[in-house]
């Protein structure tokens, strides 16, 4: 899986998208341009539809956001995990508190 974001051509933010014959696209890490791109067949466009939601769905569920009780220093600590170019699991290069 590629770390950097892709660049895509569509400009809205769903990672699932239908095709009139029935098959579906979507980007595994839950945006246009994150993650890899896989197509699967359904057979038919409402087959699709119901695919598709249900990809969303799984999508959603998998999406990092931050906590609702999170504190600053939480929040920068995870940034600091998430930055590909320090490793993961390393501690970021203020003093916890």
């Amino acid at each position: 899986m590629s770390r950097e974001r892709k660049l895509t051509r569509r400009r809205d933010d769903d990672p699932v998208r239908v095709y009139d014959d029935g098959r579906i696209a979507y980007w595994t890490g839950g945006a246009p341009g994150l993650g890899s791109r896989k197509i699967q067949r359904c057979g038919s466009r409402e087959a699709a539809e119901l695919r598709a939601t249900e990809l969303r769905k799984q999508l959603l569920l998998h999406r990092l956001a931050p906590k609702a009780n999170a504190t600053l220093d939480d929040l920068m600590w995870a940034v600091a995990i998430r930055t590909p170019t320090r490793p993961a699991g390393s501690r970021p290069p203020w003093p916890q508190t």
